[in-house]
């Protein structure tokens, strides 16, 4: 929301409000939250996962090309071509 050009966080600051306020914003917030700390670790997980698929890729290939080599007489600088 935005109230002239200020944002509402940078509108709002400074302002007292009423415990009745702060209390009900603070449990409002709390059900998200406790969510979002439930699915943290399965998103690091998967987010963990998907950053190492390129590698084991790249492992997968120096294997491959590693036994080529050795089995396969194949030339080491054909492998990198």
């Amino acid at each position: 929301m935005l109230l002239g050009k200020k944002k509402m966080p940078s509108y709002l600051r400074g302002k007292q409000f009423s415990p009745l306020f702060l209390f009900s914003y603070v449990s409002a917030l709390s059900r998200p939250h406790v969510g979002a700390k439930k699915k943290a670790h399965i998103r690091g997980l998967i987010f963990g996962f998907a950053q190492s698929v390129p590698f084991f890729a790249y492992a997968a290939c120096m294997y491959y090309g590693g036994y080529l080599v050795d089995n396969e007489g194949l030339d080491y600088e054909k492998v990198f071509k």
